[in-house]
């Protein structure tokens, strides 16, 4: 529950509760890339030291490239569309690298990991400021996302240590089918008109 402007109390609806799932949900994914992506290198794909860190600037990269394009995406195509489309590319980013087995096509995952993540959290945070609370919904997304991101590194690293950093990858991009299986339950209006 929040308080509003006149003192009453607003219960966090739905949607912001979702909204605020699937933030966190992306910031775990992104996070899963930061910590444990040169420990996969090395270890799966045998990359030497000097490449280790190259997982995480591929999708560094790749994400701060496309946020610039966001907006310009999001007119074009629909945040529907954008959405569906940068979750599925995520996915493919996970597969591509846990399962070639070349370190080269395993970086250009992690690359594709950006590409897709990087709009995913600020279409969220947009269409939680259209929600009939706007300004606790974001909050909330925001503050979800972030617990996503701060508490997924010691879960995520015994997922890891239980089975493998590859599978505990495939889980992560499992975990990226909810983005769009929660975006899909979304009602119509929370998204912005294209």
């Amino acid at each position: 529950h929040h308080v509003d402007e006149r003192g009453g109390r607003v219960s966090m609806s739905r949607v912001a509760l979702i909204l605020g799932i699937l933030a966190a949900i992306c910031f775990s994914a992104e996070g899963a890339v930061r910590d444990w992506s040169s420990l996969f290198l090395t270890r799966e794909v045998q990359a030497s030291m000097d490449r280790a860190g190259w997982g995480y600037a591929a999708m560094s990269a790749t994400m701060a490239l496309c946020r610039f394009s966001g907006d310009w995406m999001r007119l074009q195509f629909g945040e529907r569309r954008v959405m569906l489309s940068s979750t599925a590319i995520a996915i493919a980013g996970f597969l591509l690298a846990v399962l070639s087995g070349d370190q080269l096509l395993a970086i250009a995952g992690f690359g594709l990991v950006g590409l897709g993540l990087s709009n995913t959290v600020p279409i969220l945070i947009s269409a939680a400021g259209r929600t009939s609370t706007p300004g606790a919904s974001i909050a909330f997304a925001v503050s979800f996302g972030y617990a996503g991101l701060l508490a997924s590194p010691p879960l995520l690293g015994f997922l890891a240590s239980l089975t493998s950093l590859a599978t505990m990858f495939l889980i992560v991009a499992a975990s990226c089918v909810a983005i769009t299986v929660g975006w899909a339950l979304l009602p119509a209006e929370t998204e912005a008109a294209g």
